[in-house]
């Protein structure tokens, strides 16, 4: 039989049940527990860092305006076989088709078939529509392509006759649009036909250094001397 627990408190003795003891501890137990949540929570708030919100930076710089795209314009002459010849105005690039379908579009008698609707144009020009029965191509003159595929050409209607090249009037440029002449051929034509006055006939360019009949060959069917 377990015994009670004697305890004397000023003076006096108390007599408790044999289990108090064990009552006591858990209490002391208890208020440990209690005291050491206390102290981590305290631990934890003490070493929490505060973050502040980082700045709002407000641009003060002009947006930057595109700076806008602008074709170029080329003024076209289109002459000959259409329905309504006049100058017109088609952005760099476009096609001759789109000159012809400026000017109204093929007259009855045009003929189709010997221009290049193709090309392609990239400056102020002047493109003749050919009719049933007439020879050669469109005549181009500025910067456009001819549609013979000789390149750039430069001088008015008075220089080409038919898409032939008149080695009487072309300057410089438009004689470069002949097969197989540069620069230094073209300025020797000039210089003859200053010298010795105009070609009578196409083979007279033979008389010029360095042309040849191969190479008058290669040249006859774009020159004239209208």
């Amino acid at each position: 039989m377990k015994k009670d627990i004697k305890i004397r408190i000023w003076g006096r003795v108390i007599m408790l049940p044999y289990y108090s003891k064990y009552i006591f501890f858990a209490v002391l137990a208890l208020i440990a527990v209690i005291i050491g949540i206390f102290i981590s929570r305290e631990d934890i708030s003490g070493d929490a860092e505060i973050i502040s919100p980082l700045p709002v930076v407000t641009s003060t710089a002009e947006p930057v305006q595109a700076t806008p795209f602008r074709q170029k314009i080329c003024k076209v002459y289109v002459v000959g076989a259409v329905k309504n010849p006049g100058i017109f105005e088609v952005t760099s690039g476009a096609l001759v088709s789109e000159a012809v379908e400026a000017a109204g579009g093929f007259s009855d008698d045009a003929d189709p078939e010997c221009i290049n609707l193709v090309d392609t144009i990239d400056g102020n020009v002047m493109i003749k529509v050919p009719a049933i029965g007439e020879t050669g191509g469109a005549i181009i003159s500025g910067t456009a392509v001819s549609d013979s595929g000789t390149g750039s050409g430069s001088g008015g209607s008075s220089s080409s006759v038919s898409g032939k090249v008149n080695i009487n009037t072309a300057d410089v440029s438009l004689l470069c649009t002949i097969p197989g002449v540069g620069e230094s051929t073209a300025s020797k034509i000039i210089k003859y036909r200053e010298t010795n006055g105009r070609f009578n006939t196409i083979e007279d360019v033979m008389n010029i250094s360095g042309i040849k009949q191969a190479k008058f060959e290669s040249m006859r069917d774009y020159i004239c001397v209208e």
